[in-house]
This record gives structure tokens, C-alpha cells and sequence, in this order.
């Protein structure tokens, strides 16, 4: 099995511009989050399994109970579980990939077509090591299969072993496994769903805690808003969704784009995005893709493979060396270098940096110009990647959620009083 590399090195991009992942053992992680939060008062109940929710008969879509069983650890003779029985004003499903409300009463799992994938993978000790003798030593090595079957990834951990996984479509391995899946709601009366448990993409952007981490905070805002007045529960419920699912698509697509350059293959992805939600998370860049004459009501195949045409360039093999030295020339405009910037046309951008056919023509062989051929060619992959980049740079602002409006609404983020408020 062969492979070829891809560049997701987004620190390339500078140390400012990127949202850091401590790479340790998920276990481990797990475990300070439940302590943080035992710390904080919650009452943490541990070898535990719900066994049922019921439902409001008065309002049958709000869940009000939870059956559950605890099994003590074992005694000399004593080992059997306890059943118990709670009610409650709110519930967070955040039971992971099993996500009980989706699955066992709603039955609202979609499935992404484009993404039915399989992962094998293992944790070994005594392997080589990416990038000796250079800046890059000891990072994550990433590598598409050169069959174009999917993608293999190198994770060196902290306490010395590496994981070691390869991610292929189920009709190559001949096994099915349905690993990317999103649901049309998140939310409604009295409940919130966060992370797996109600939505999960292929782990090739590890996208997963993030998408954990943002749909908790606003489950936890929405509930807030909801307890403390800030406004109805159905729009608290509402906003809660929309959150979750705007940010399910922007990686969605970016996680699409690299598959269609792994695979070298446009396959027909429109049934698999839903429009609204790529209408609100994508709101800036479909004027750009299409320019806002072509611009049709609904969105189509054409237009969404443009956008992934665009997303591509997020994994132009760029390194921090040549970020750096682009950002010291004075002929490239500052703006064209700042992420958080507004998405430049790249029609635009293309014109901005003068390289056509007069880099890539006879002119390209003469030796005397290969350096600035060099130099140009760097140039677009740098832009293009900074502009590409655009497109996900809303979600690792550390206070996005406070920043990005969704029905007129922003999280507050304020010890004491979270919830939201009326954007400004």
C-alpha cells in the first residue's frame, strides 16, 4: 500500500492564527474533565447506565426522567447493581456515539454518504520517528493512499507509544461501519445534545472534542438563557441547534474537500449537505464562489463543489519557514496575510499576485527565471492556504460564540450570568 503525503500543518500559519490540541491519551483527558467538573460541585456518578427516558405526556417531545442502573465495585458478597430513578428540569445527552435520544427515541440519525468510512488503528511502542534533524521532528505525519482508498495517519504520544491508524471507504474493506453522521435537530423542550452523541465526522481534521467542546458550551448558554429569561426555550432550543449545525458543516465541507483531493473524484455530495445550514455557515464565501449575479436561490451540486475547490487549498504543503518569509516581503499586502480578514475572491486574489500564464509559459524554462517562477508559485500556495483558511477561523476564535450572531442572539460569556443577549 503506497501513499502521498497531506499537509495539514496549520501551524504553518503562525502560532497566533491556531487553536492548540495537547495530544495525549483520550483516557487520560477524559478523566481531568470529569474531575474539573466534580470539582466544581457536580455530582459525578461512575459505572453508571441509563436504561430509559420518559417523556412528558402533557408535552410527549420533553423528556423528564431517567432510569439508571449503578454497579458498585465489587465486594466479598455483595455485587449486584442498583436501579434508580431521576426527574429533572433539563437533560444533555452526551452519551456519545450511542447518543440515546437520537438513536433509541428520535430516530433522526442521517448518515453522510460521502463519508461511510471504516478506522483501524493501534497504539505500538519502539517506532521510528517523522522529521528527525529538522523543525518538524517528532510531529503527526498524515499520508493519503496513493489508490486513492483514503488516508493513514502517525501520532507520536506523550508516554511513548504512537498511534497508528488508517481511515478507508467500507466498500474497499468490505465493512460497514456509518462514521460520519449528523441529525436535523439538537435540541427542543427541556434538552440539549452535544457532541457524538449527536453528530460525528470522519476524523481526518480532529474536529471531534472541538465540536464536543462548542456544543457544551452551548447547551450550557442555551440552558442559562432559557432558566434565566433571556429569552423562550423553544428559541434557546432553536439557537442551540443552529450552533451545532453550523459548525457540523464547515468542517463537513472541509473534511469533503480533502476526500475529493484524496480520491481525485467529484462524487455527488448535495444530498448529504443540508442547505440552510451551509446557507448560515457559509454566507461569506458563496458570493465569492459564485459572484453574487450567478448567484441561484438554492444551492447546487456545481456551487458546492466550487466551495470544496476552494476549501482545498487549507492543505497546500506549506511550511512556517515560507509563511514567514512571505510575511516579511513588502510587495504582498498585509491584509492578504491577516486570517481573520474577510475570504478574497480568488479570481481576485489570482490577479492580486500576477501569476498566470507568464509563470507557467516558456518563460518558466528560462533558468534565469525559475527563481521568481519559485518564488510566485510560493507565493499563491501560501495566500490561497491563509484564505482557505478563512473558511474554519470563525470556529478557534476562543470567543466565537460571543462574536458569531444567530438569530439575532450571541452567547455571554460572564461568571454568574451566561446565557445570551441581543447582538449589537
Amino acid at each position: 500500500m503506497s501513499s502521498i503525503r497531506i499537509d495539514t500543518d496549520f501551524v504553518a500559519l503562525g502560532h497566533n492564527n491556531n487553536a492548540w490540541n495537547v495530544v495525549q491519551c483520550r483516557s487520560e483527558f477524559d478523566q481531568m474533565l470529569l474531575n474539573h467538573a466534580r470539582s466544581t460541585g457536580a455530582s459525578v456518578y461512575e459505572q453508571t447506565k441509563v436504561e430509559s427516558i420518559a417523556f412528558s405526556s402533557a408535552d410527549p417531545g420533553r423528556p423528564i426522567s431517567v432510569s439508571w442502573t449503578h454497579t458498585p465495585p465489587p465486594r466479598k458478597l455483595e455485587y449486584r447493581p442498583h436501579a434508580w430513578r431521576n426527574s429533572f428540569d433539563y437533560l444533555i445527552d452526551a452519551t456519545g456515539r450511542a447518543g440515546i435520544l437520537s438513536t433509541r427515541y428520535f430516530k433522526n440519525r442521517h448518515f453522510n454518504a460521502s463519508l461511510k468510512n471504516i478506522a483501524v488503528w493501534g497504539y505500538w511502542r519502539n517506532v521510528g520517528e517523522y522529521g528527525t534533524g529538522t523543525p518538524r521532528h517528532g510531529s503527526p505525519w498524515f499520508e493519503a493512499l496513493t489508490d486513492e482508498s483514503g488516508w493513514a495517519w502517525f501520532i507520536p504520544l506523550h508516554n511513548g507509544t504512537t498511534s497508528v491508524g488508517v481511515v478507508m471507504n467500507e466498500k474497499i474493506v468490505k465493512s460497514a461501519s456509518d462514521f460520519s453522521y449528523s441529525a436535523p435537530s439538537y435540541a427542543g423542550s427541556g434538552y440539549r445534545i452535544v457532541g457524538d452523541a449527536g453528530a460525528f465526522i470522519d476524523p481526518f481534521f480532529s474536529s471531534g472534542v472541538h465540536l464536543a467542546m462548542t456544543s457544551a458550551l452551548s447547551a450550557a448558554a442555551t440552558i442559562s438563557a432559557s432558566i434565566r429569561k433571556h429569552c423562550s426555550e423553544s428559541v434557546a432550543a432553536e439557537w442551540h441547534t443552529r450552533r451545532v449545525s453550523i459548525s457540523y458543516t464547515r468542517f463537513q465541507v472541509v473534511v469533503l474537500s480533502a476526500y475529493k483531493q484524496i480520491r481525485s473524484q467529484s462524487n455527488d455530495i448535495l444530498s448529504d449537505i443540508d442547505e440552510d445550514n451551509y446557507d448560515r455557515a457559509f454566507s461569506f464565501l458563496r458570493p465569492v464562489i459564485q459572484g453574487a449575479s450567478d448567484m441561484g436561490a438554492r444551492l447546487s451540486e456545481t456551487e458546492l463543489q466550487k466551495s470544496l475547490d476552494f476549501c482545498v487549498n487549507l492543505f497546500n504543503p506549506t511550511t512556517p519557514e515560507q509563511h514567514e518569509r512571505i510575511s516579511r516581503r513588502n510587495d504582498v499586502a498585509r491584509q492578504l496575510l491577516d486570517i481573520a480578514a474577510p475570504v478574497v475572491d480568488p479570481s481576485v486574489l489570482e490577479d492580486t499576485l500576477n501569476v498566470g500564464h507568464a509563470f507557467y509559459g516558456d518563460s518558466a524554462e528560462d533558468p534565469a527565471n525559475s527563481s521568481d517562477c519559485e518564488k510566485a508559485i510560493e507565493t499563491r500556495m501560501v495566500l490561497n492556504k491563509i484564505n482557505a483558511r478563512r473558511v474554519v477561523h470563525p470556529e478557534y476564535a476562543i470567543n466565537n460564540l460571543e462574536l458569531e450572531p444567530l438569530d439575532g442572539y450571541v452567547v455571554k460569556l460572564a461568571r454568574g450570568r451566561l446565557g445570551l443577549t441581543r447582538s449589537s
